[in-house]
């Protein structure tokens, strides 16, 4: 929607305001004619709605040249029209008085968004509008008035997919593509929005890139601005200007940028993406409108953690410290220790020993706090898992009681809180063995009021 920069200026009855439903707009002092200096705008938003025609039932407006003195200019959609002279109701008038030779002073340019609009001096002609909103400006100089317009505002129902069947034909009409935009945007395969095309989203657990033109935020930007722009998100607010050719690539921190966070199964982040909104106002008037998009990162809620293998004897032995990596960027991490504590981490150990493991955190989700829970334990007896295999916590809620597993403290938490568990060693054969140790965690991520985000998370065992 254009928005219009409107200078001090006399307002007469019947001159601007706000719309809301089907109705006709006269011009000031209607059905008399207009005034000096008239300087009107009808902001008209009927909600969401497939359109609106605008008839002229009567328009008379002085006209020279491109429509410099008196003039009616509609903005919609990032398009629009300026119009002057009349209609074939007010032909006789205006052709008697250019017959008579009326000379006045020439019109001043017309400058920012105006001037990308189309100019007619012949009248104003019946016109659509896509969507609920549109805006009508209606401007006047000092000399000669008209009788100015009616403009009735007139819904109009979508068209609808209809099938006529007869004996011999079929005909079938059909929606045409809602308007996009700009190049950079095309319709969904529902035709109910715009889609933008070759922007790119990339997620990983600390950081979210994206790649976007400049037509991805703003209608149509002069490319003398280009520089002037940065891509946003969130809180976030890009480095990068636009290449020459409108494009930008930025990353954002996931911790930092805020947005929405929602999760029912998987993690969702999303975020708003925009450019700088100062950037469209030039010398007091707004070039461009403004565009925007959504970008999300999806995350698995569930990941598994691997320990490094470790050596259990038959007899006491050596061997060196314990250490694991996490499939989720190092976020989460498990460590075996020897003891209670959970200070000394495990060496070699003797079968029946028991021992403590821990699963930490650094995930960093902004404002935003997590819970997690330990929700399985599996030892194997090689890296590839594709051997013996034993569950010492199976679901969650069945611990082994054969190696004594502790599931009192399974549940951990953003900051310090760790989840742990403690087991007694052991083997599959009479032989020395090497165990993997590899553990589930789900994730849990609370909303700002501290609620669970889903419900159904963490698991429970009543």
């Amino acid at each position: 929607m254009k928005l219009f920069a409107i200078l001090a200026a006399s307002v007469s009855a019947n001159c601007g305001g706000q719309i809301t439903t089907e109705q006709r707009i006269y011009s000031p002092g209607w059905p008399g004619d207009y005034g000096a200096f008239e300087s009107c705008l009808w902001e008209i938003d009927l909600g969401d709605i497939y359109g609106f025609n605008l008839i002229p039932h009567h328009f008379d407006v002085e006209s020279f040249g491109t429509c410099g003195w008196d003039y009616l200019m509609i903005s919609a959609n990032d398009d629009g029209g300026i119009y002057c002279g009349y209609n074939s109701v007010a032909r006789k008038r205006r052709q008697i008085e250019e017959i008579a030779g009326v000379q006045k002073k020439s019109p001043a340019p017309r400058t920012g968004a105006a001037s990308r609009f189309g100019v007619s001096t012949a009248g104003m002609p019946t016109y659509f509008v896509s969507g609920g909103q549109a805006q009508i400006l209606f401007e006047t100089d000092d000399l000669d008035f008209y009788s100015g317009f009616e403009i009735e505002i007139q819904i109009v129902e979508p068209p609808t997919t209809t099938a006529a069947f007869t004996t011999t034909t079929t005909s079938t009409t059909t929606v045409a593509p809602i308007d996009c935009p700009n190049s950079a945007w095309e319709p969904n395969s529902a035709n109910t929005a715009c889609s933008p095309i070759d922007l790119t989203v990339q997620c990983d657990s600390t950081e979210i890139t994206i790649s976007a033109h400049v037509d991805h935020l703003y209608a149509n930007l002069p490319s003398t601005l280009y520089g002037d722009v940065r891509l946003n998100i969130g809180d976030c607010t890009g480095n990068n200007a636009p290449d020459a050719n409108g494009w930008m690539t930025e990353t954002f921190s996931l911790g930092t940028c805020g947005g929405d966070v929602t999760q029912s199964s998987q993690i969702n982040v999303s975020w708003d993406g925009r450019g700088p909104p100062e950037v469209i106002m030039q010398d007091g008037v707004y070039v461009s409108s403004i565009l925007g998009f959504k970008a999300e990162c999806i995350y698995s809620s569930e990941i598994s953690l691997m320990a490094d293998p470790f050596s259990v004897d038959q007899i006491e032995s050596t061997a060196a410290p314990v250490t694991n990596t996490s499939n989720f960027d190092d976020h989460f991490e498990l460590n075996i220790f020897s003891d209670n504590f959970f200070s000394v981490e495990a060496a070699g150990v003797n079968i029946g020993e028991t021992l403590f493991g821990s699963v930490t955190s650094n995930l960093n989700l902004g404002s935003l706090s997590y819970d997690y829970q330990i929700t399985k334990c599996t030892a194997y007896d090689s890296a590839n898992m594709d051997g013996l295999s034993y569950d010492i916590l199976a679901d969650h809620c069945s611990p082994s009681t054969a190696v004594a597993f502790d599931d009192a403290d399974l549940e951990g938490g953003s900051g310090d809180d760790s989840a742990d568990f403690s087991f007694t060693s052991f083997t599959f054969s009479t032989d020395d063995e090497t165990l993997h140790i590899e553990c589930d965690v789900k994730i849990c991520v609370r909303g700002a009021n501290g609620a669970l985000l889903d419900s159904s998370c963490p698991t429970s065992c009543l």
